[in-house]
């Protein structure tokens, strides 16, 4: 039986947290590094039981033009263009929004932590950053999400490292708070 605060691994991932809540009689709310995940009764074990399958080998991250995780594949799905009014006798411009939504960018997130997932999250960011600045883009749109602000926080530290770009909030109507427009110079 698992109890809130019993010291817990997850099946198929290499994570160990510790059960924060009892939701229900199938799920059970899970601390991992700081961040808490639901998972299915059935995929947890508490720490000193055996595994009943193999955790897989720890992902890692590979450089080159396109972020490559092992056997992980970013999602293909094509970045959105969002409209925005402008003033009067202006052409309307477009704003490319990059989602990093976990869910989002990473097809399979099995095997994956929360520090794995934040880490995949920053270097898909960086990595879509390049490609605005080499395409002369001059405003991008990041969709980090809400949350505890933790990506939120990271994305503006390394915004702030480069000297051609500004940065701030995206409209508060269009993203509620869970945005970062970047402007490039």
């Amino acid at each position: 039986m698992i109890c809130p605060g019993d010291k817990v691994r997850i099946l198929n991932e290499k994570a160990e947290g510790t059960v924060k809540k009892i939701l229900g009689r199938k799920t059970v709310l899970v601390t991992i590094e700081d961040f808490d995940f639901e998972y299915p009764v059935e995929n947890i074990l508490k720490a000193e039981e055996p595994p009943e399958e193999k955790i897989p080998e720890k992902i890692y991250f590979k450089e080159s033009d396109k972020i490559i995780f092992d056997d992980l594949l970013v999602n293909d799905k094509k970045t959105e263009e969002r409209k925005i009014k402008t003033k009067k006798g202006k052409k309307p411009e477009f704003i490319r929004e990059i989602d990093l939504h976990c869910h989002e960018i990473i097809s399979n997130l099995s095997g994956m932590n929360s520090s794995g997932i934040f880490n995949f999250q920053i270097k898909f960011f960086l990595n879509e950053l390049e490609k605005a600045i080499v395409r002369k883009e001059r405003k991008i749109i990041f969709i980090h999400g809400k949350g505890e602000g933790i990506l939120k926080a990271e994305i503006h530290r390394l915004l702030n490292t480069f000297e051609n770009i500004k940065f701030f909030d995206a409209p508060m109507r269009f993203y509620g708070g869970g945005a970062t427009q970047v402007e490039i110079h």
